[in-house]
């Protein structure tokens, strides 16, 4: 498959599967936004194993989980919310450590990171948590790699461990 439709894909992905989920949960429709992302995770496993394992496509992955974790979240599943999160953890890690001049990568660690912190009932482990996602994001504030996301991300979590 082509580089040009591998971008198609991941843009299809997040345009229509991922803002539909997101219209689903809005609505109180927990079931569909489940479903939607069932849906999503079986379609990636659809895929050619050299794009299911390419650095794109797993980041697909762990953005999955990380919402899977968040819909957990929202219908207070926590321990389903923590399990999702350390599953995206997992794939950030790897991403993180195999570029770690990658801004997005690095990003998307401390993102998950951050909402691994939000399930986390030990108050010393929710502040370690948050702490390493602080430390990432604001290293790329400081090396001038952090988008307004990133930014924001920094000022929160530094609220946060004050």
């Amino acid at each position: 498959m082509a580089k040009d439709s591998d971008g198609d894909l991941e843009a299809l992905v997040g345009c229509l599967l991922y803002r539909t989920q997101d219209a689903a949960v809005t609505l109180g429709s927990f079931s569909i936004a489940e479903s939607i992302l069932t849906s999503v995770g079986r379609w990636l496993g659809t895929l050619p194993s050299e794009l299911r394992d390419s650095a794109p496509w797993q980041r697909e992955g762990a953005v999955l989980w990380n919402r899977k974790g968040d819909l957990a979240r929202a219908t207070g599943d926590l321990a389903g919310a923590r399990d999702a999160y350390q599953a995206a953890l997992a794939i950030a890690q790897r991403l993180a450590a195999a570029d770690p001049t990658n801004a997005e990568w690095q990003y998307d660690l401390a993102i998950s990171l951050d909402r691994l912190g939000a399930t986390e009932d030990d108050a010393t482990r929710q502040r370690e948590y948050l702490a390493q996602a602080h430390s990432i994001v604001d290293a790329l504030v400081q090396t001038g790699r952090a988008d307004a996301d990133a930014k924001g991300l920094a000022v929160r979590l530094l609220k946060q461990l004050e």
